[in-house]
């Protein structure tokens, strides 16, 4: 006698950013949404046919195109690690779909490399990073630049910077005596724990402390204009950067723009996201008025000093991917235990006529 276990299987879908994905593969590898069987790490008795829509149009297939499964059969709260599949696991290709057999439940993937020159496990090792840094957890944040002169030598300005989410606010206003705000951004989707790039520019200098003479010099832009120190956004915490700055021409009041950006540190160090973009001029609104103790971060954000939240400028939309049809087909996906003891799969079209039925 043979004694099985039933068991209640659900499906989890994730789709990637398409700037991720070209960050870390440019046009030679398109990937899908990562399908999670869950619970994972269940074993069947029975093998369960899965079904993945292809990423790309069918019609970019060709000899030369190679299709990857990659699977991780890591715990929920484990972190991935991802194996290719392809040469262990038959891959059946129908029109736009892939459609593969398993007996165990784990996270699938599909990737569609279109360069023949790239090399397999370069792909699924760049896809592991990818992975990574698709997994950050976002939140809206705001970013804030204050400013206060003469501070804290009498010919040293100083920018203030922070990246914080609403709850710590308030208590930021109270390390801000004496400064006063340039510009507050909207809400802005930053990832937690993930690495801030600044750029700065316009008519202004950054000054950077000698380690070793403790005297202030400036800092060189003709490279980059990028600002070395580390910023680092953390959900909850209030962020902050602080710069000390002259203005390059003395004959024209402090002017300029803040850039910044996402850097994608678990696909490429050099790789960035653009944010958002600050413009502020030292000379614009009420030039003497200055942040006192008993003042709330709401009075600030509602245009004091001339400023307003529409100083942000936000970056262009990303092009996205054609997608096949207007549905999304992995709507499609279901799995479901026939009589004779085999997954397949069912349209969500006659799951709701099913579930009419018997309401009736």
């Amino acid at each position: 006698m043979h004694f099985t276990k039933k068991y209640k299987v659900g499906l989890q879908v994730q789709s990637l950013k398409p700037e991720l994905v070209q960050a870390a593969f440019g046009r030679s590898v398109e990937v899908s949404k990562m399908i999670a069987v869950e619970p994972r790490k269940r074993k069947f008795h029975q093998p369960i046919f899965i079904s993945i829509p292809l990423p790309c149009s069918p019609s970019k297939i060709n000899p030369s195109t190679s299709i990857r499964l990659l699977c991780s059969v890591t715990g929920a709260t484990d972190k991935a690690v991802w194996a290719d599949l392809t040469g262990t696991t038959p891959l059946e290709l129908c029109k736009d779909v892939v459609h593969f057999s398993t007996k165990v439940s784990a996270i699938f993937w599909i990737l569609v490399i279109h360069d023949k020159q790239r090399d397999p496990e370069s792909a699924l090792t760049l896809a592991s990073r990818l992975y990574e840094e698709s997994i950050l957890i976002p939140y809206l944040a705001r970013f804030s630049i204050f400013y206060r002169e003469n501070f804290p030598r009498a010919w040293v300005n100083t920018i203030r910077v922070y990246c914080m989410t609403d709850d710590k606010a308030e208590k930021v206003i109270k390390s801000l005596q004496g400064f006063r705000p340039l510009a507050i951004s909207g809400d802005v989707e930053v990832p937690h724990t993930s690495s801030i790039s600044v750029k700065l520019s316009g008519n202004v200098i950054q000054l950077r402390q000698d380690p070793f003479t403790g005297e202030l010099l400036a800092v060189s832009s003709i490279r980059t204009n990028e600002v070395k120190e580390p910023f680092v956004f953390k959900a909850f915490e209030d962020n902050s950067m602080t710069i000390l700055v002259q203005p390059k021409d003395l004959e024209k009041p402090l002017s300029g723009c803040l850039s910044f950006g996402r850097r994608l540190d678990n696909i490429s160090a050099t790789q960035q996201l653009p944010l958002c973009e600050m413009r502020f001029d030292v000379s614009g609104g009420d030039t003497s008025f200055v942040i006192k103790e008993d003042m709330t971060f709401e009075t600030l954000d509602a245009g004091v000093n001339g400023h307003t939240r529409d100083n942000t400028d936000a970056p262009p939309p990303m092009p996205t991917f054609r997608t096949i049809e207007e549905e999304d087909p992995y709507e499609k996906i279901e799995i479901k235990k026939n009589k004779d003891g085999v997954a397949d799969i069912k349209k969500p079209q006659e799951t709701q006529k099913q579930s009419i039925e018997m309401q009736k």
